[in-house]
């Protein structure tokens, strides 16, 4: 039941300053919400979620109490621009009879009854890190949380040392094999210079170009060992580090009313 027809006048609404009224800047055709502005967290046994801020406004004409004020669909208002003064360009719907009469008191009575049911969302649980996730939070945006929160395991640390090792077991092969592959160079060098010098410096030559060679071959072999280690190593950390979120678990959360923070509360005049 309505008490007043569109105007160029905002309508009278009751002796409560706290609640407003608020102005949207627009033009138009500007009806009455509820604007809600809350906090909210939700809990699975001990654990508790990150708070989420809300701003929302729920339309008053066809509430006739103030408790269906939460049953119909609002909308989000966060960013949109209010003012406390009514705008010039706008001209304002009819406002329900029992708004002018409204005491605040009964008004937040209403919203701490019927606002906790009506937050009620499908969370992910983290069994390992007790985790929770919050209500628009995807699936790969959690498993990036958990894995910063669950940080690096003891065997994870035992792998990381082992592979760091390699890498430097890795790092002392490759400088041996170049040393080795400029001696060789070098001992080629003298063996063809030896040919001038006689036979016995040439055979001297000779040998150790051959033996390098052989020594170098077997440090190529360790190399690529040392590479196959190091690569599966690393594949091992790595899959050591990731979260399969698989492990999650769905549940379906309300909020308690002590986790919902009403953070504003008033009308506002808003054009749809």
């Amino acid at each position: 039941m309505t008490t007043s027809v569109a105007s160029a006048s905002p309508p009278l609404l009751g002796l409560e300053p706290e609640l407003g009224p608020i102005y949207e800047i627009d033009r138009g055709v500007a009806q009455l919400y509820l604007l809600l502005k809350f906090g909210v967290r939700y809990r699975v046994g001990t654990a508790a979620s990150e708070e989420t801020i809300h701003e929302l406004a729920f339309p008053a004409e066809q509430a006739l109490t103030p408790g269906e004020l939460l049953e119909h669909a609002p909308f989000s208002v966060r960013g949109v621009p209010f003012q406390n003064s009514p705008p010039q360009s706008v001209t304002f719907g009819p406002v329900p009879s029992w708004v002018q009469s409204l005491k605040l008191v009964k008004l937040q009575a209403a919203i701490k009854e019927r606002l906790p049911n009506k937050l009620d969302s499908k969370l992910l649980v983290d069994p390992v890190t007790k985790l929770i996730s919050g209500p628009t939070e995807t699936a790969e945006a959690f498993a990036t949380r958990v894995i910063e929160k669950q940080g690096v395991s003891k065997d994870s640390q035992n792998l990381l040392r082992t592979l760091e090792k390699r890498r430097a077991d890795l790092a002392q092969v490759d400088r041996e094999i170049t040393s080795r592959k400029a001696q060789k160079w070098l001992d080629v060098g003298a063996g063809v210079l030896g040919l001038f010098g006689g036979r016995r410096s040439t055979l001297s030559a000779a040998s150790r170009a051959v033996s390098s060679h052989r020594m170098q071959g077997g440090a190529e072999a360790k190399l690529e060992d040392l590479q196959l280690e190091v690569q599966q190593l690393e594949a091992q950390l790595a899959a050591m580090k990731d979260v399969d979120p698989a492990r999650f678990t769905e549940q379906l959360v309300v909020p308690r009313a002590t986790d919902v923070q009403i953070l504003r509360l008033c009308w506002a005049f808003i054009v749809p």
